[in-house]
């Protein structure tokens, strides 16, 4: 009975359904990265996560997007010269050294990104930034679901077609 649930999920591991959620198009569009390293670390990390998408596995989709979106915010200011951000309490911070939330704040500027951008950006940091410490599941009821799971995987989607 446990072997038939994990090859049902074996299953789902083929290269339709990878096509399917959008892996292909999303990993040839993180080609466009400017820096090897932070490419080659969002490739990586994007397959993981694509795996575990079909896989079920929610808290590595939600995790995982996070990290990769952080990652490509990263690359894209670092790409336009800027080596630190501003703080909303005015202190300089070097981007390596920002948070994900720090990093979403320096986005609000940028003509580029819509203001439901930012509001996609905004809910995965929370959850991103809430899920990845266990007792945050307890105490504060975070639910790991398809759901969130969908919404994370999503927004990493729109994020990517959007700044590539």
């Amino acid at each position: 009975k446990e072997n038939k649930k994990y090859n049902d999920l074996a299953v789902n591991l083929n290269l339709d359904n990878l096509e399917n959620i959008g892996y292909i198009e999303l990993n040839n569009k993180l080609q466009q990265m400017h820096d090897a390293d932070y490419r080659s670390i969002a490739q990586r990390d994007l397959q993981e996560c694509a795996l575990a998408y079909l896989l079920n596995n929610y808290k590595t989709v939600m995790i995982f997007s996070g990290s990769i979106i952080e990652n490509i915010l990263i690359d894209k200011i670092s790409a336009t010269g800027v080596a630190h951000i501003t703080l909303n309490n005015g202190k300089q911070r070097k981007i390596i050294d920002a948070e994900l939330f720090e990093l979403i704040s320096h986005f609000n500027n940028d003509p580029n990104l819509s203001d439901s951008m930012i509001n996609h950006l905004m809910e995965i940091a929370r959850i991103y930034r809430n899920i990845v410490h266990p007792a945050n599941e307890i105490k504060k009821d975070y639910h790991i679901s398809k759901v969130n799971a969908d919404l994370c995987w999503s927004t990493l989607q729109i994020i990517i077609n959007t700044l590539y």
